[in-house]
């Protein structure tokens, strides 16, 4: 994990920022330490890299959700295994991936390392809906091929071989039988397995921060609500277009205080 200073900004914040950089420009390059600066709004951006296994990997049904800008920022960098063994299993009856936090069973299994700016990561913890279908964990890996990222970047290129940990969605909230299930060292939705995967939402996804903008006007006065289906926009079977997205603000709808029912 790594920080990218966004510098330009106002507030305590934005000074703090601004006065990191100053610090570093006199003291140091940005190669050195690893930064970049951006002219927005003050505010510390972590960097995480996170480990996919299952429908987020290039080819597979979720892949373009790490590439949708309203979801956030990512990167692919490597080709990867786990150092240690892992059960890859498909269950339930959509059939989902999950790997079990069993260390020891199953196999090394194969992934993708991809870096992702904070608000993919916030997006990603809810679209795995975590911490109760999925945890977030930190996994040790071995590098298989490294593409992205270079000498000079926050994510400098490793070489085969090389040892690298990353964030992975795990579970220890799984069925007992699932232990039993056929495992797999590589997750492939449209592989000779004949389980189908099946999208669980009838709605897409809809990112947190989405709740705070243009597209959810809500209120602590009622009277004053305007917007009683909210709209966002999202991916539905592939396309991206505008739908109305009532169900995911429900909560937020009834915390605002407005009319019971929608």
């Amino acid at each position: 994990m790594y920080i990218r200073i966004r510098t330009g900004g106002g507030g305590q914040v934005g000074r703090a920022c601004d006065s990191l950089v100053k610090k570093f420009a006199t003291e140091s390059t940005s190669e050195e330490v690893g930064f970049e600066q951006f002219l927005e709004v003050g505010a510390f951006v972590l960097m995480t890299h996170v480990f996919v296994y299952g429908t987020l990997k290039k080819g597979q049904p979720n892949h373009h959700r790490m590439f949708d800008p309203a979801n956030g920022n990512a990167q692919f960098l490597a080709a990867a295994r786990t150092v240690d063994k892992f059960p890859l299993v498909i269950g339930g009856e959509n059939n989902i991936p999950y790997l079990l936090n069993v260390p020891g069973e199953g196999g090394r299994v194969r992934g993708e390392i991809y870096v992702v700016d904070d608000r993919m990561l916030t997006f990603l913890d809810a679209f795995e809906k975590v911490p109760t279908m999925y945890q977030r964990n930190v996994v040790k890996l071995e590098v298989e091929e490294w593409v992205g990222g270079s000498s000079s970047s926050s994510s400098p290129k490793e070489a085969k071989g090389s040892a690298v940990e990353a964030h992975v969605y795990s579970t220890n909230t799984y069925e007992p039988g699932w232990r039993t299930l056929p495992t797999y060292e590589s997750y492939d939705a449209y592989g000779d397995h004949g389980l189908v995967y099946r999208r669980t939402e009838a709605a897409p996804i809809c990112h947190p921060d989405t709740h705070r903008s243009r597209y959810h006007r809500l209120e602590s006065d009622a009277s004053r609500y305007r917007e009683p289906v909210a709209v966002a926009r999202g991916h539905v079977g592939g396309e991206l277009r505008q739908v109305e997205h009532e169900s995911c603000c429900k909560g937020l709808i009834a915390e605002a205080g407005s009319p019971a029912g929608l």
